[in-house]
């Protein structure tokens, strides 16, 4: 049977075709979003503006029965490369098409647009490895002999209509100190998950740029283009949905994902790096999960990549292909290109290359743009301090008429914009206002500093009072054993503290050279920071074997 091909290549003509594009659509249930007419129309007249795309409109006896959506460059006028449409920005890909006609349509790939140009080299991405596509193009391109080859990567998702929520979550309640570090966030102010409105959409990126700021970003996520793009996809579709995490009505961590037919797929995630220590990044994944649970979402889709944290919520695991194929004379090209992709898969499957590529070269690059920056690290990297601790016994004290007023967490850090603070609060610290210009905190079950490497932890019916003291403040508190430190340089703060009766009991010695740290002191109790170990390991090993 022969078939009949028309190119579109403005975008002019792709819209003539959107209502059978879209009844293609509806027939095969898809839920990729990528193929979405709605999705690539925007993609092309932002992000794909300059682009030279092709569509072929594949027709059988005067009737549509599928679009290859394609990329054209023209290395010169022998030789063209081709590649699926949104290559980088779409993790998934697929030609448009019901499933009796796909093998059809895959044969005019290989046979026709292959011999369009002496040299031609056609690179598919996003292709699920058991999904019909991957599996006629394979066959197809063996039956042809055509040169090829293919790279792998990985998907991890939850199936959610096939789980009982209640005990998937309960199989992971100690993930990552979830419950521990989610008490703790939510009692610094009102915590509140829900989509990010439009006018908040400029505090997600800034939010964006400062999480990555050191660290080596490939996705352009905030580039120009990409907010036009964004702002299209919202406006002119449904398909958009951005979830966040706000603490005081202030957004902390947000989820830029599509939900499609029963499956929500996340693209780009990121928190306010100074709130790292709560663990933002997991809590809002719980908050993500269980939001999917409640809209009765078939799958949960992680999107591609090899994260640890994706395998210890993921329940199965997708396989997609990267194709490259060519006529004769691009064979050997067919090979390096194939190579490279290689190359680059085993880099993503290696935690540390991925670790100095994303963190260590990101912080070359930072520093590199404004050198002066790199003074504060090397100043950090040696320090000396000796802090003394001292210890008021408890004894009735005529308390003041009121407390001092407590400050909420998110206000102090909008005022201040000192990250102390949150690492602080993190750490059980409540501040509280004696006026305009003077603060101090209270912590009821460590003693701690910024520059130390462990804590101390305080016996019972104690407290540690940091910041301005006076009489006043230590009245309030004094039913309780009262703590203090001072420098042991500080000889103001010292007279002080044994003017109103304090005792010193010990000094805490702290000594940092490079990435070594020491910490000294008599009669203590030390608490080191809690580390959680990855609990699915064998799950992730396994899947980067199966990847080879």
């Amino acid at each position: 049977m022969m078939f009949q091909s028309k190119v579109i290549t403005t975008q002019v003509e792709f819209e003539q075709y959107q209502s059978t594009w879209e009844a293609i659509i509806q027939k095969i249930d898809n839920n990729n979003p990528f193929i979405e007419f709605t999705w690539l129309t925007c993609w092309w007249q932002t992000v794909g503006n300059k682009k030279n795309i092709e569509i072929y409109v594949i027709s059988e006896q005067q009737t549509i029965i599928g679009f290859i959506p394609l990329e054209k460059k023209n290395i010169n006028h022998k030789e063209t490369e081709y590649s699926f449409m949104a290559v980088g920005d779409a993790s998934y890909m697929d030609i448009v098409a019901e499933e009796q006609y796909k093998k059809k349509i895959l044969q005019f790939l290989v046979t026709t647009v292959l011999k369009t140009t002496e040299k031609t080299t056609i690179s598919l991405h996003g292709l699920v490895e058991n999904a019909p596509t991957s599996m006629y193009l394979e066959w197809l391109l063996q039956k042809e002999g055509v040169t090829f080859d293919f790279t792998r990567t990985v998907a991890p998702n939850i199936t959610i209509n096939e789980l009982d929520k209640t005990a998937y979550f309960h199989k992971r309640r100690k993930l990552f100190g979830l419950n521990r570090l989610e008490q703790s966030l939510e009692q610094q102010g009102e915590i509140c998950f829900r989509q990010v409105k439009v006018e908040e959409l400029d505090k997600m990126y800034q939010l964006f740029d400062d999480r990555w700021q050191m660290k080596n970003d490939t996705s352009g996520f905030t580039t120009r283009e990409k907010r036009q793009f964004h702002r299209k996809l919202i406006e002119e579709t449904n398909l958009v949905t951005i979830d966040g995490l706000f603490l005081d009505d202030e957004l902390l961590a947000f989820s830029f994902g599509y939900r499609l037919r029963g499956t929500y797929l996340g693209c780009n995630i990121a928190f306010e790096p100074a709130f790292a220590c709560f663990g933002l990044g997991n809590i809002l994944d719980k908050k993500l999960i269980t939001n999917s649970f409640n809209e009765e979402d078939k799958i949960f889709d992680f999107s591609i990549g090899f994260e640890k944290y994706k395998f210890n919520w993921a329940t199965e695991t997708l396989y997609l292909r990267y194709y490259t194929f060519g006529n004769k004379a691009v064979q050997h090209k067919v090979t390096w290109q194939n190579t490279k992709n290689l190359i680059k898969q085993q880099i993503k499957k290696n935690d540390k290359l991925v670790a100095f590529k994303r963190n260590t070269l990101g912080k070359w690059l930072y520093y590199l743009k404004k050198p002066l920056r790199i003074w504060q690290p090397i100043k950090n990297a040696f320090a000396y301090h000796c802090t003394q601790i001292y210890v008021l016994p408890a004894h009735s004290m005529e308390k003041e008429n009121r407390l001092n007023k407590k400050i909420p967490l998110m206000q102090l850090y909008n005022t201040t914009k000192n990250e102390d603070c949150i690492m602080n609060s993190f750490k059980g610290s409540v501040y509280y206002e004696m006026n305009k210009t003077d603060r101090y905190t209270i912590n009821k079950t460590l003693i701690h500093k910024k520059y130390w490497l462990n804590s101390i932890v305080l016996p019972k019916k104690s407290l540690f009072i940091d910041g301005v003291v006076t009489t006043a403040n230590l009245a309030n508190w004094n039913d309780e054993t009262i703590y203090c430190s001072a420098n042991r340089w500080d000889i103001d703060k010292k007279k002080l503290l044994n003017h109103m009766g304090f005792t010193k009991v010990t000094a805490i010695y702290t000594i940092k050279f490079l990435n070594i740290q020491k910490f000294y002191g008599k009669n203590l109790i030390l608490k080191s920071a809690k580390r959680y170990e990855f609990i699915f390991p064998e799950k992730l090993k396994a899947v980067k074997e199966d990847v080879k």
